[in-house]
Order: C-alpha cells, then sequence, then structure tokens
C-alpha cells in the first residue's frame, strides 16, 4: 500500500557537530545511501526524494543523489521547513515522511507500520512515540490537510522551535 506516500531526506552537509557526516562512509556505503536504500525498502514508501540546500557546499549531495537516480530539491539552508514544504509541492503526494539523512539504521519495516496504520486516517501531523532511538525517528504529514506555509509555521511552534531550526 502506498497511497501515494513521498519520503523526504533532509540532507545538507553543513552539520555543525560534524560536517559532512551524511557522505561519510559507513562499512560498503556512504550514510546517505544507507537512508536512501532502507527508506525504499518500506513497502510504504512511493517515492523517496532528497531536500538539500542550494549552498556550493552542497552540491556533492545534489550529484550523489543523480548518481543513484533520487529525485533531489534545493531550497533554504536555513529555513529547514520551506525547504521541506517546497519539496513536497513538487510531486503532490497524498502523505509525505520526514527523514533526516544522518540515521542510517532507519527501519523500513517500523516506516511501513506506521504509513499503514495512518494512512486511512485524515491526521495533519504525527510523531512517533520515543520508545524508538533517535535514528529511529520520522514524521507523518497528510498532505490534504492545512499543508500550506501558515501549517509549517504552526508546526513549528507546536514543536516548541522557530522556522529557523536546522536539521540533518
Amino acid at each position: 500500500m502506498t497511497d501515494n506516500t513521498l519520503a523526504i531526506i533532509q540532507a545538507r552537509i553543513g552539520s555543525t557537530r560534524l560536517p559532512g557526516k551524511v557522505l561519510m562512509p559507513l562499512a560498503d556505503k556512504k550514510v546517505l545511501e544507507h537512508v536512501i536504500t532502507r527508506v525504499e525498502e518500506s513497502k510504504a514508501v512511493s517515492e523517496v526524494m532528497v531536500a538539500t540546500s542550494t549552498r556550493e557546499d552542497d552540491n556533492v549531495i545534489a550529484e550523489f543523489c543523480e548518481k543513484l537516480n533520487v529525485h533531489t530539491f534545493r531550497g533554504s539552508e536555513d529555513d529547514v521547513l520551506d525547504r521541506f514544504y517546497q519539496a513536497s509541492r513538487l510531486l503532490k503526494p497524498a502523505h509525505v515522511v520526514r527523514i533526516t539523512a544522518d540515521c542510517p539504521m532507519i527501519d523500513p519495516g517500523i516506516i511501513s507500520e506506521i504509513l499503514i496504520q495512518f494512512q486511512p486516517q485524515p491526521i495533519l501531523h504525527f510523531r512517533h512515540a520515543p520508545r524508538f532511538g533517535a535514528g529511529l525517528r520520522l514524521g507523518f504529514f497528510d498532505r490534504g490537510l492545512g499543508f500550506g506555509a501558515d501549517y509549517w509555521h504552526a508546526l513549528c511552534h507546536m514543536r516548541g522551535n522557530n522556522t529557523r531550526r536546522q536539521s540533518a
């Protein structure tokens, strides 16, 4: 069951704590490739896209994704929520999953379980319980319900963050 679900993986080179971490080698692949592969393995995801910034530093992410034949969207580095929102507008999915590129152990089974359970229900936003570690978390959005700039602004405040929060 895919029901037109887009997984957006947020990635950028400019991490404060560990710059370049998403393209660092991990076993036989780069971290980002592990994330992409695991997300693609989810039976509930119909499309995968990597959202990165327009900064020159992030050209390597766009080039890497092109080699893997993965959709890429480039937007503001400072406004990660706008980047996520604008990326989702391109393919017009019914549902959107938000995953960060520094989670190489994201479980395709967990992604599928959450999406299959919640897709039939009209929900605005779901972030699964913290019983999973930070590297297994994801956010799920029903694009048909208030999925606009005002919604993203409200989401930031619900989460206790401002619109300038950086991620990935």
